[in-house]
């Protein structure tokens, strides 16, 4: 019996450790991404943990940190955006019914409101409910702080697909992300989200004119984090 319960536990222990980490879960997660333009490769990674009032994602790219912080809805509330290489930090949040950019840029101090309602998605991660959900098309803005832009984008739900990822299978949902009106016809990205769960697995991304080289990430990996112990707030 006793050999029996050792080899239940082994077996759930291996369960656990080969499924795959749920994001937004209340689990604090790691996430790795491979990211290719051309011959050029880099990773990101993202942090993701709950917070008492939401959720607190950390992207790590190229030398660059932004901290998205949202609430229990996945509606982001802060971007923080921090380049130490160029000395640039600018943080954009909610205020008096739109968003205000603050910090400093190109060593220059910022302060600039923008008129900007509705659902804000700070990071492409934060369409999971979304899919989950099966909605057919999602309208959301997005931010930019280093280019002080905000932008209305159009995400519309694609045909389902059966992708190899860390080779294996993985059911995926794709979704075309466009702008609104007459420049829809000239720009779009593809992001694939993981029926499972709905996190996102694979992109192809346009970063600025049409023309412009695509973007190509995958993940790579993924891991709940343990717990850390809370840090007593100091006085």
């Amino acid at each position: 019996m006793r050999h029996i319960l050792s080899l239940l536990i082994l077996a759930l222990c291996v369960l656990y450790a080969s499924a795959p980490a749920q994001a937004f879960s209340g689990q604090s997660v790691r996430l790795m991404y491979e990211e290719r333009t051309g011959d050029v490769t880099s990773t990101k990674e993202y942090l993701v943990e709950k917070t008492p009032s939401g959720y607190r994602i950390v992207l790590f790219n190229q030398g660059i940190k932004r901290v998205i912080v949202t609430d229990d809805d996945l509606d982001t509330q802060v971007e923080d955006f921090d380049n130490p290489a160029t000395g640039d930090h600018l943080t954009f949040r909610r205020e008096d019914g739109g968003l205000r950019l603050t910090g400093t840029l190109d060593n220059k101090p910022m302060d600039k409101s923008f008129e900007a309602d509705g659902l804000w998605y700070g990071s492409v991660l934060l369409l999971r409910d979304a899919v989950l959900a099966g909605k057919e098309k999602s309208a959301f803005i997005v931010t930019k702080p280093e280019e002080e832009r905000v932008i209305t984008l159009v995400a519309i739900r694609q045909e389902t697909e059966t992708l190899m990822i860390g080779g294996k299978p993985c059911e995926t949902v794709k979704y075309k992300y466009t702008v609104p009106g007459f420049q829809g016809l000239f720009w779009k990205s593809y992001y694939w989200y993981r029926t499972s769960d709905g996190l996102l697995v694979k992109t192809e991304e346009t970063r600025g004119m049409p023309g412009t080289a695509k973007v190509y990430s995958e993940l790579k990996a993924e891991a709940v984090l343990p717990q850390m112990p809370a840090v007593a707030q100091l006085p």
